[in-house]
């Protein structure tokens, strides 16, 4: 007698992170966490406590490396 086990479906891994730490964002710009802490607190980068942790949105980190220092957009 054969005994069949239904397929469990497959999880598919998440490949991109939406946010990253302080130290994966500060190491992602190349910056110190002190430089980052700074920028955030002038406005510069958008960060969200979730719980304890501070996160930094991927999204955000990518669009601030978009624009220049007079906030015009960067085009290649």
């Amino acid at each position: 007698m054969k005994i069949s086990i239904p397929h469990k479906p497959s999880l598919q891994p998440i490949t991109e992170r939406l946010a990253l730490s302080r130290r994966e964002a500060a190491t992602m710009l190349g910056i110190s966490e002190r430089s980052l802490d700074n920028w955030t607190k002038a406005g510069k980068l958008t960060a969200r406590k979730i719980g304890s942790r501070v996160l930094y949105p991927v999204q955000s980190l990518q669009e601030f490396l978009n624009v220049d220092s007079s906030g015009e957009a960067v085009h290649d």
